[in-house]
């Protein structure tokens, strides 16, 4: 869907708490606690933002209790570090996140200026702008498939569940770990 949203940071924690780098431990209903499990500093395997959202949930101590701790700022920045390695990496020509702020700013220019015809043009198809290179359109076509795939047959492959959080937090409103970072 191109936004590295709440469901997408929670992805991201299971798919580390599954490679070893922490443990979720579920206290209750909304209240995880994360225990880090090895050293990451020095581990050329993770990317960036990998290494940005462990080393701020661990800046001190091996445990951190989502309920309590202060996330807000990290996940912006979790988020701002995915969007360049979209980039970096040639997903997209140019951040998909600065190219919906530049349709979001229209739209408020349209709306100061009683625009209206603009500002639903801008309001409906900014959010649609970011443009995928070849290679993000064959990486989307085939996250799809994946995604179509395992929301029919999940329970078999439980290895692809950080995978396919995204869609199975869309689908359900129960308390998980996908649903911790949506008042953020």
């Amino acid at each position: 869907d191109e936004f590295a949203g709440p469901h997408e940071i929670s992805a991201l924690i299971i798919d580390l708490a599954q490679r070893g780098y922490l443990t979720i431990i579920e206290k209750g209903e909304n209240d995880f606690e994360l225990v880090k499990k090895k050293e990451f500093s020095g581990d050329n395997s993770l990317r960036n933002f990998e290494r940005l959202l462990l080393s701020d949930l661990f800046t001190s101590k091996h445990t951190v209790r989502l309920k309590d701790a202060k996330l807000y700022d990290t996940v912006i920045d979790v988020q701002k570090k995915l969007y360049e390695s979209l980039v970096k990496d040639g997903f997209f020509p140019k951040d998909p996140q600065k190219v919906r702020n530049f349709y979001n700013g229209i739209v408020a220019a349209a709306s100061i200026t009683f625009n209206f015809l603009l500002l639903l043009m801008a309001a409906i198809f900014g959010r649609l702008m970011p443009k995928k290179t070849m290679e993000g359109v064959h990486a989307a076509n085939e996250a799809r498939s994946l995604k179509n795939f395992l929301t029919s047959t999940l329970d078999a492959f439980p290895d692809f569940i950080p995978f396919s959080i995204d869609s199975i937090s869309k689908k359900s409103n129960s308390s998980s770990l996908s649903n911790i970072f949506t008042g953020l």
